[in-house]
């Protein structure tokens, strides 16, 4: 879904390619139905929410068996990465346009790790409290006892566009 180093065609990732990419896909919609497409933990290991209905298999059809080195270029919070690298090489990010929304955001929470003269994105992230799954729907419908390997509850998620900070 976010190439570097080849686009779809197999023509090279370049500047003619991040200024198509940033013209009409302005926004990404990170959210996905039957789980994550924001992060793995094999891409964040130090986040213990990144691992949400996680299935590695392989592709749709299971012609290619998941290897680690495809999922960079699956999961939300990698693209974001992708273009701030495709910016500092190429002069254009293809995962955003500051075209929409607000040129200013306020708030209170400060991030201890900012350093002013880096380009950054950050976004929030929205956690349930854990809550029954349709396995236990089902479950209790049907009036059956679910092996032991069947997750019975979730906790779904939401999660917000990027705000991409600039250096003045």
């Amino acid at each position: 879904m976010f190439p570097v180093v080849e686009s779809f065609t197999g023509k090279p990732v370049d500047l003619e390619y991040a200024k198509t990419r940033a013209r009409w896909e302005q926004l990404y919609e990170v959210t996905q139905i039957k789980g994550d497409g924001e992060a793995h933990p094999f891409l964040s290991a130090n986040d213990e929410f990144a691992d949400y209905e996680t299935w590695d298999q392989g592709n749709l059809d299971l012609s290619v068996t998941k290897k680690p080195d495809m999922l960079q270029y699956e999961y939300a919070r990698s693209a974001l990465k992708i273009g701030l690298e495709l910016e500092k090489k190429l002069g254009v990010n293809a995962t955003w346009s500051n075209t929409i929304g607000a040129p200013e955001l306020i708030t209170v929470w400060k991030d201890p790790d900012f350093d002013p003269s880096l380009r950054a994105f950050y976004y929030a992230r929205v956690i349930e409290i854990p809550t029954p799954r349709w396995t236990a729907y089902d479950a209790m419908r049907y009036g059956i006892t679910m092996p032991p390997e069947v997750p019975m509850t979730t906790q779904e998620r939401a999660y917000t566009s990027p705000i991409w900070y600039t250096p003045g």
